[in-house]
């Protein structure tokens, strides 16, 4: 993944969230939820290859879900400083919301993998993971970092 794609992901993530922008143009709106949308479609598009639209509502859930891992992962670390929390009734600490958004995480990015796998072009690889399966691919019998550990879990295949 060249500088050249990178750049052009960025291009178009741009001219999308100003499409967006112009929308709203001349009428208060929160542009926080705008700019999660499209750091994180940023990230997916390097990472996954390809970029998000913003009213897919698979997304949006993810983008949801990683809000709900953050939050929930400082909550739960109160849990190191006040031990007894864990023993009251509730999920006050919301480890349950982050299990829950967790799985979630973990089942949309094994789906995605196994995407992957079925329609990999090793001529035209897109985003990091494919290029991370292509290594896997040619490095495969040899000791490497590229074994595909969690790639090649049982929930993957």
């Amino acid at each position: 993944m060249g500088k050249g794609e990178l750049e052009s992901q960025i291009h178009e993530e741009i001219r999308a969230y100003l499409d967006v922008m112009q929308k709203h143009a001349g009428t208060p709106y929160d542009v926080t939820e705008l700019i999660d949308l499209a750091m994180t479609n940023l990230i997916h598009a390097m990472v996954l290859g390809k970029r998000c639209a913003y009213d897919d509502q698979e997304f949006r859930y993810q983008v949801a879900a990683m809000k709900t891992r953050l939050r929930s992962s400082m909550q739960s670390s109160s849990t190191d400083n006040i031990p007894f929390i864990n023993w009251l009734p509730g999920d006050l600490t919301e480890k349950a919301k982050l299990r829950t958004a967790t799985e979630a995480t973990y089942d949309y990015l094994v789906k995605c993998i196994r995407e992957h796998k079925k329609n990999l072009d090793p001529s035209n690889p897109k985003g990091y993971m494919a290029h991370y399966l292509l290594k896997m691919q040619q490095e495969a019998g040899q000791e490497t970092y590229f074994d595909g550990q969690f790639l090649n879990s049982k929930k993957v295949e």
